[in-house]
Formats: structure tokens, sequence, C-alpha cells
């Protein structure tokens, strides 16, 4: 039994000697911010802005600490007894005043007594917030004529009108943290009600460790990235990962890093192939200047009923380099899936902010490899996304786009695992599922100081290779086909600060 819990770490175990390099000092535990929150909205528009004290590096949850101290620039001349002061507009750097008020708002949603954490006090914290956003959104679903049901892969899934409504709560004491999030939605067809997370922290220095469940989006684009997004249902899982960046002893000149990974169990019982395979992932990120960032990602599938790793040396190795993976015919035993990616994000608010009507922007990419083939050293199937961000005046434009058609191989399907790369129904990836592509664009607009809408089109077609690519046999998943586009609206209440309970002790 040790063994095979020492085997499902031994691939990422590599990833601890960064998270445990770093040289941050002890400080209290605060709690993690679950994936796809809306903070994370919020301090992406800062950090298009170059307004954040260090770049954001695609990847979900951060700690509530680590978010606050993310706006420390806004807080020169910290006040003694009322905390940081309040955020002014600055139109030299695109902070117009609807969107000072927004980020003055999301500093207060992430800690609304900001004065002790500004000098340096971390008391025990607790809260409950039943309504932390209120929003109203309309989607619109139109399908090719040949296209399924079972193409509602993405964020909509459901057509019409709703009314949705997200709730927390946290308590941070002396040696841990908890949290818990949870999802109210109302519309044509019933009310109902999800937990999305409930997660306990502990933390030395700066090495976190968190067991429970939560989401994770890995990767510089809208639903995360193309091995771990949103789109996938929140894992049950141990989290392990550096709480801030940190520098290697004797370089600190080249930049900084940050590490995790985790380790997690599919139980899944809607799975027909290897029942309750393990998930293990690492991603590190490096950004040697403010306005760059690379980073790399990768996840390994394993074990599971049926599907048997047997622990010698070679096989060990094998895992580590993800070789010998995806094998078809003969033996089976030790084999795995494996999914790699490496991205970008260069931020162009130096170069914008000299021209009219733009104040900040990016570009960002993704190239992904997944099965290593026998033949030589690179992924038999490739995918990739590519994206530009602006911000003019407030307004949040974005176009993107992601491909993971291969006409040698599938995306997000293998051998022993026929279900594919999926949790509960859902692609763990890209929403879009396999042997698809997709390009959406958005337009996100303050409505004064009260809200924000949003408007969005993404436009997804299926089934480009699926005759050359025919899924494994036993395989419950179908490839999909057709074309699916998306449109949305959505308009969103700002809630102020943390209603409901909230005290501090200490």
């Amino acid at each position: 039994m040790l063994q095979k819990f020492i085997l499902k770490l031994s691939p990422m175990a590599v990833a601890l000697l960064f998270v445990l390099s770093g040289s941050a000092s002890g400080r209290e535990v605060s709690a993690l911010i679950p994936a796809g929150d809306p903070i994370y909205r919020e301090l992406q528009l800062a950090d298009l802005l170059g307004l954040l004290s260090e770049p954001l590096r695609g990847e979900q949850p951060i700690s509530r600490e680590r978010a606050f101290h993310l706006m420390m620039p806004f807080g020169e001349g910290l006040g003694v007894d009322t905390g940081l002061l309040p955020i002014e507009a600055d139109p030299s750097s695109g902070l117009t005043r609807p969107v000072a008020k927004r980020l003055e708002r999301a500093r207060s949603w992430i800690n609304p007594y900001d004065v002790f954490w500004g000098r340096g006090e971390y008391p025990c914290t607790f809260a409950f917030n039943p309504r932390k956003i209120v929003r109203f959104e309309g989607s619109q679903i139109k399908r090719g004529l040949d296209a399924p049901h079972y193409l509602d892969y993405g964020e909509n899934r459901s057509e019409g009108l709703a009314l949705v409504r997200d709730g927390e709560f946290f308590v941070e004491a002396e040696g841990f943290a908890l949290r818990g999030d949870w999802r109210m939605r109302f519309d044509r067809h019933a009310l109902t009600y999800r937990p999305l997370s409930l997660h306990v922290s502990t933390q030395f220095r700066n090495f976190r460790a968190t067991l429970g469940r939560l989401p994770l989006a890995w990767g510089p684009e809208r639903h995360g990235g193309l091995v771990i997004s949103t789109n996938a249902r929140p894992l049950d899982q141990l989290l392990l990962q550096s709480d801030r960046p940190f520098t290697l002893f004797g370089a600190e000149s080249l930049g900084d890093f940050t590490a995790k990974m985790f380790l997690g169990k599919l139980d899944d019982p809607y799975r027909n192939d290897a029942v309750s395979p393990w998930l293990v992932g690492a991603r590190f990120t490096y950004a040697p200047r403010k306005w760059l960032v690379l980073g790399a990602s990768r996840t390994s599938m394993l074990g599971g009923e049926g599907n048997d790793f047997i622990i010698t040396p070679g096989s060990v190795i094998d895992l580590i380099l993800a070789k010998n993976e995806n094998r078809v015919g003969g033996d089976q035993t030790n084999n795995t899936d494996h999914k790699a990616t490496v991205d970008w994000s260069l931020y162009l608010y130096p170069l914008l902010r000299s021209l009219p009507l733009l104040d900040g922007g990016r570009l960002y990419g993704q190239y992904g490899g997944e099965d290593s083939p026998q033949e030589g050293p690179l992924p038999s199937a490739t995918g990739h996304t590519y994206g530009i961000e602006l911000v003019a005046k407030g307004v949040l434009l974005r176009a993107e786009a992601s491909n993971v058609r291969d006409d040698r191989n599938l995306w997000y399907w293998h051998n022993i695992y026929t279900d594919g790369y999926t949790y509960r129904g859902r692609v763990m990836g890209h929403p879009m599922g396999q042997d698809s592509r997709a390009e959406g664009y958005l337009v996100s607009a303050p409505l004064g100081e009260w809200g924000l809408v949003t408007a969005s089109m993404e436009r997804q077609e299926h089934g480009f290779y699926a005759e050359l690519n025919t899924p494994p046999s036993g395989s419950t998943s179908p490839i999909p086909y057709g074309v699916q586009d998306t449109f949305t609206l959505r308009v969103e209440k700002f809630m102020d600060g943390q209603l409901g309970t909230l005290g501090i002790e200490g």
C-alpha cells in the first residue's frame, strides 16, 4: 500500500524540491480562493494594466493573503488605523474611475480588514457571505444540423435565462484555514444548489498543503488550460504548492518561480474503463521580468481497477519520462496516460500606454502534447491555444483560438482509459473536447460603478478526423461532431465587501 502511494507521487516529486527551495518568511494561514472565483477577473484586469506587484501566472487557486499583496502597489501611504488608502483614478495608467472602484471593491472582497494585513498582522478571521456575487445571464446555443446534444461542453449547459448567486464561508485560525463555496441557480428548469468546494489548508513558511475538494485552472487562457481547466468538476485531492513566488539561492536576479503539484483520485461511478484511476499533476512558472511569464504543466493518469502498475526502477523512470505509454496490443501492464503543455504571457502595457485609447493588454499562448510515440521524441498529438487581450478605458476585449485536431491521434482519448480524459462526464481540459477546434470573442464593460456587462460568442467545431480515429473498443463517450455556437450575455451586480457575518479575533 505504501509503495502504491509513493508511486503516485514519484512522477512529480521534483516539484517539491522547487517548492521547498523558497525562502519566504513564515506567515499565518489564509484560505485559498477557488479557481473560477470572480476575484480572478478583477485581478486579471489590474494585471493587464500592469498594476499588480507581480504578474499573474495562469494558476488558480491562490491564497487570499497572496491576492491581497498582489494589490499592495495601491496601498502606498498605508494608514496606521484606517487601513489602505482608497484606490484613486489615474487615467495615465488606465485607472478610470469605474476601474478604480472595481479594484477597491475587489480588495474589500479579499479582506475588508486590510488594516491588519497591511501591518503584517494575521488575526483569526471568519466569514459567512451568502451572496458574494449575483448575476443575471442569458445564453443561446445554436447547433449544426448534425450536432447531437452531447456537444454541451463549456460554461453554458442550458439555454435561456438564469439568475445565479454564489456564496462562501471561511475560517482562518492559527495553523489552518477552512473554506467552502456554493452556487444557487434559478432557471426555467429548476432551482438548484451545488456545493463547489470544501477544503482545509495548513502552511509552513512558503510550503502550503491543502486537502479537500476544489477546482483548478492551469494556463493563461479563458477556460484555464488544455490539461486542467474550470470545465472539470472540482476534484478531491491533496494539493502541495509554494504559497508565494520564490527565487533560487544565489540567482535572485534571474527572476522568480512558483511550483505546485496535486494527487487526486477520479472516484467516478460513470466510468466503464479502469475504475477510479489516479491523476497526478504538476505546474511550474518562471517570470524573468514583470512583463513576461513562462509556464509548464503536466498531468499523468495511472492505475485504476484492472490496470495494474508494477513498481520497478524501469517503470518509475518510464513514468517520469512519459515513455511506453498509450501502448496498443500486447501486455498492458504499467500503461499510463500523459499530457504536458508549455505556455507564455507577454504583457503589452509598456507599449500600449503611449497610444491613444489603449491602456494595457497581453499576448498569450499554450502548446501541448499528448501520447509519446514509439518512433520519436515528439508527441503524437499536439494542441495549442493563442489569444490576445486588450483594455481600453476599462473595457476588456478578448479573442482566442484553440485547436486539438490531429490526423494521427486524438486528444483526450486513450487505449486503456477508454472513457477519455474525463471526470464525471466532463472533459478536464479544454471544454471543446477531442477532435475539435474553437474560437471565442468577448467584450466586457463596466456599468458605471454599479456592475458589469459581458457579451461573448464561442464557436466549437468537432469531428474532423473521427473516421481516422475511431474510439477504442468499449468507449462510452462518442466522438462529437458538427458545429456549436454559444452566445452569452451576462449582467453582474457588484457586492460591497463581505456581506453577512464577518469577524476577527486577536
